[in-house]
């Protein structure tokens, strides 16, 4: 075996563990999510409770914010006491790592994304993370419920992540691609039909529901790929969390205090618990998840 072929082995085996490691994450952010959805539609929907979308929303991006706003003063305060700049940025996504993973068509598009400047980038983050969850909420409260604006949304999301990022980045797309798109189409479709057949619903909210399932899954496609410029421009994670949600904590702030009559102190507790582990970690577990694919 020469050498080329010895430096080639434990790089296969670190894009393996990369893989592995996403795949783990994925999962976990499938499960977490799912568990948030349903435990949302009960609080929406159970008599006793009637939370409103929007204070759930708000709630669940309140702790997300304040749990990456302590974990980003700890890392600088860690890094202030050591007189370095080490933990500035996530070991994954400084930019020597970046560039070893990003192709020259990708890396023309990240350039031209960057000369907008870091706070168009921003600004992007908040509006299409504020579509998106704001219209995945609503979808949840309509007639379509949890389970099927789920399936829609996390259905259609990858294929219009694949899209964008294709549109936006320059990045390839196979011709499996497309055979998987349009499995994936058909049986989102089968599935949703199917289920509102079952149901006996013919409700216009239901597809009003489904108009906020797609343009959930829109948004997020957007977003998504936000994360991959700013990640692989060397943005930590939890700075990314931080920053994101800050236009839907003051939008929902703001209607919030229009709308005092949608605030419930008797919620914030379990409403709170509920935005730690189905909200906060799956959006650290979706970064970690398109960057361990990026690196593998």
């Amino acid at each position: 075996m020469d050498s080329r072929d010895a430096e080639r082995t434990p790089r296969q085996s670190r894009s393996r563990l990369h893989r592995r490691s996403a795949l783990l994450a994925f999962a976990a952010f499938a499960l977490l999510s799912a568990s948030r959805d349903v435990l949302s539609e009960f609080f929406f929907k159970e008599a006793r409770y009637a939370a409103h979308p929007a204070f759930a929303l708000f709630v669940y991006s309140i702790s997300a914010q304040v749990l990456a706003a302590a974990w980003v003063w700890l890392r600088r305060s860690r890094r202030r006491r050591d007189g370095s700049t080490r933990g500035a940025v996530d070991s994954v996504t400084t930019p020597a790592r970046a560039a070893s993973v990003v192709t020259a068509g990708r890396a023309r598009a990240i350039r031209h994304w960057s000369r907008h400047g870091r706070g168009r980038q921003w600004i992007a983050l908040n509006v299409t993370t504020l579509v998106a969850f704001h219209s995945y909420f609503l979808a949840i409260d309509t007639p379509l419920g949890a389970a099927l604006n789920s399936i829609i949304d996390y259905g259609a999301s990858p294929l219009m992540t694949a899209l964008a990022a294709f549109f936006l980045l320059g990045d390839a797309l196979s011709v499996g691609f497309w055979v998987a798109a349009g499995c994936c189409t058909a049986g989102v479709a089968c599935f949703a039909f199917s289920a509102r057949v079952a149901a006996g619903v013919s409700d216009p909210e239901w597809w009003l529901g489904v108009l906020f399932a797609m343009t959930s899954a829109l948004a997020s496609a957007l977003y998504r790929v936000q994360y991959k410029v700013l990640l692989e421009d060397g943005v930590a994670k939890t700075t990314i969390v931080l920053f994101r949600l800050i236009g839907l904590s003051v939008t929902l702030g703001g209607y919030l205090a229009l709308h005092v009559e949608h605030f419930r102190v008797d919620l914030l507790a379990p409403l709170a618990v509920v935005g730690l582990l189905g909200f906060t970690l799956p959006l650290l577990l979706v970064l970690h998840v398109i960057r361990g694919l990026e690196l593998s």
